[in-house]
């Protein structure tokens, strides 16, 4: 079944806001912004590395760290990727590639990056095990993720100088850069439409930000 004949995109007059529609029901959607982090700063921790080597004593030693910083500002960035799950994975592939390329086409000129922050782990009570081994220590009120000044707030409470990922639990070590199981079909549909990861992940959840090849590359 093609999804250009059974499904019907629909458009918000800006083209900021698109989804995929079978009669009343949304089927999948997202939001396309522009210039992120130019009103509102916006943060994310840049995966790093550092060496401890001494040849006399035979170590040498390789850590992971995490940088705070606003390099994805300015960026394009499609946002609340919301799709019906109860499909199956070939639909959920497909209609998800093309509401992708519905975006893309409306996307920024090329050499401005354009991203895609995924969702990182919960455990069993919707924690972000990120979080609760690093943020929590600098903020242990409210999470509020999906408001962007509640996020720039935090982030101004968060560590500036690197912080070493061996000091963090291990549940939030293992967090760093995953993404949430269930979202594994959208990032297939990325994957295939030239995104990749990007080296930089979210503040709370620690979730993988995926970047456009041949829009600026990974900064």
């Amino acid at each position: 079944m093609s999804i250009t004949k059974a499904w019907q995109l629909r458009a918000s007059a800006d083209g900021g806001e698109l989804a995929f529609v079978q009669g009343e029901q949304v089927l999948a959607s997202l939001q396309l912004r522009h210039d992120i982090g130019l009103q509102e700063p916006r943060a994310w921790y840049h995966i790093g590395c550092v060496v401890h080597a001494a040849r006399p004593l035979q170590l040498f030693q390789r850590r992971r760290t995490l940088q705070l910083g606003n390099d994805l500002t300015g960026a394009s960035e499609l946002a609340h990727i919301e799709w019906q799950r109860t499909l199956d994975e070939a639909t959920q592939f497909e209609l998800l590639k093309h509401l992708l390329q519905e975006a893309l086409q409306r996307a920024a000129p090329a050499g401005q990056p354009l991203i895609v922050g995924l969702p990182g782990l919960r455990d069993a009570q919707g924690q972000s095990p990120f979080w609760q081994g690093l943020g929590r220590h600098f903020y242990a009120g409210e999470v509020r993720a999906d408001d962007p000044s509640w996020r720039s707030s935090v982030a101004s409470l968060l560590p500036r100088q690197p912080v070493y990922a061996c000091f963090l639990p291990e549940a939030a070590q293992a967090a760093i850069g995953a993404v949430d199981p269930d979202a594994r079909v959208l990032v297939e549909a990325l994957v295939a439409l030239g995104f990749a990861e990007s080296g930089q992940v979210d503040v709370v959840d620690g979730g993988a930000v995926y970047v456009r090849a041949g829009r600026g590359g990974a900064v």
